[in-house]
């Protein structure tokens, strides 16, 4: 990261930072909304922080994050200089760390990102879950209603139901967690929505189809086709391929995101997702026959033990109640990713090196 710019950090040992910044969020004789965003480094909460930034001006943003493997302030370095954008390195499983940032920063919104997602990890180090999802989400949520938060947005994941076989999945249905991450996603929802039930804090759970698009980490299906087709690689492939996944271009969820955020209904829950499923296989083939490489560039590795099964929403709810619909069709939306990644060779050189290799191998070749 040695091009990475931070303008706006929160210093413990010299706090003049939090102050200009306090100056900044209370000048022009009113109050602006305040959005502490955890996991904001990341591939969605960055690209959540970059779109309220661009639509709503006067908003303020304090993206608290601890910066694990697949986050990255080089993906915020174009908003770093914004006066209301601000980092804040701390961790959600420490609780002095969620008491200060509420403490000096009052937020009036929390949109909570932070979350271990790799699922492969999850497999074999289980506690680490459970740490970061369930008692990570539960301080927040103690620190948010002592403070009387005015919106608590929690955002999980559709795996939580379990495997689809071919139905989709609404709101009111039961969760089934089948692998570590998603059972303490579902713990970590069942806290969310206790909170609502016995304090009445203002909240929503979002989960959503498989995303992609720009800053995804690269070991995800979409950008790592891109880039070993790019390389003239071969891309390897799970199983052979058949599993179906349903897909939602990044920008199309921070759409809904933003209609959660001011118009989601107390307690509600909501799903993001479009009506387009794809077999793996049909996925990769598209972005090859995109990007005018043979169409046979894959290889097919041996399922794994403990692979994801697919799953898919239904997104009735969001669309008659909030008025949301996605934009992008899996076409647009590809051409897109792929306009991106293919322009943006510095951010991918610091990306794909050191712990990413290791990392990539470890999923693909050693635990197949």
């Amino acid at each position: 990261m040695q091009n990475l710019i931070i303008v706006n950090t929160f210093d413990k040992k010299n706090q003049m930072g939090f102050w200009y910044l306090l100056i900044q969020i209370r000048s022009g004789g009113r109050m602006n909304k305040i959005i502490l965003v955890t996991g904001g480094a990341g591939f969605v909460g960055s690209n959540f922080i970059r779109y309220i930034l661009e639509k709503y001006p006067d908003y303020k943003i304090i993206n608290f994050d601890r910066l694990t493997l697949s986050s990255n302030l080089n993906n915020l370095i174009e908003v770093s200089r914004n006066p209301h954008y601000f980092f804040y390195h701390g961790d959600i499983t420490n609780q002095q760390d969620i008491h200060d940032v509420f403490e000096q920063f009052t937020p009036h919104i929390l949109v909570n990102f932070a979350a271990e997602t790799q699922i492969f990890n999850g497999n074999f180090q289980p506690e680490v879950f459970a740490k970061t999802n369930i008692m990570g989400t539960q301080l927040l949520l103690f620190e948010a209603q002592k403070m009387k938060l005015e919106k608590f947005i929690h955002i999980s994941s559709g795996e939580v139901y379990g495997p689809s076989n071919g139905t989709a999945f609404t709101e009111d249905l039961p969760l089934h967690p089948e692998n570590p991450f998603s059972a303490t996603k579902a713990a970590a929802d069942m806290l969310v929505y206790s909170f609502f039930k016995s304090s009445k804090l203002n909240l929503n759970i979002v989960r959503s189809s498989n995303l992609y698009g720009p800053f995804q980490f690269p070991h995800k299906l979409i950008p790592l086709t891109i880039l070993q087709a790019k390389d003239n690689k071969s891309i390897p492939i799970f199983g052979d391929g058949s599993d179906c996944r349903n897909w939602l271009f990044v920008e199309d969820y921070l759409a809904a995101l933003d209609r959660i955020m001011h118009k989601g209904q107390p307690g509600e829950i909501y799903h993001a997702a479009t009506d387009e499923y794809w077999h793996t296989i049909d996925i990769v083939k598209l972005i090859l026959q995109k990007m005018e490489k043979p169409e046979d560039m894959y290889h097919f590795l041996p399922d794994r033990k403990r692979r994801e099964e697919g799953y898919s929403l239904n997104a009735d709810k969001i669309r008659s109640e909030l008025g949301w619909s996605p934009d992008y069709n899996i076409d647009r939306g590809l051409d897109a990713t792929i306009q991106w990644y293919l322009t943006q060779q510095q951010w991918l050189e610091e990306i794909t090196s050191g712990e990413y290799m290791n990392y990539y191998r470890k999923i693909y070749y050693e635990e197949s």
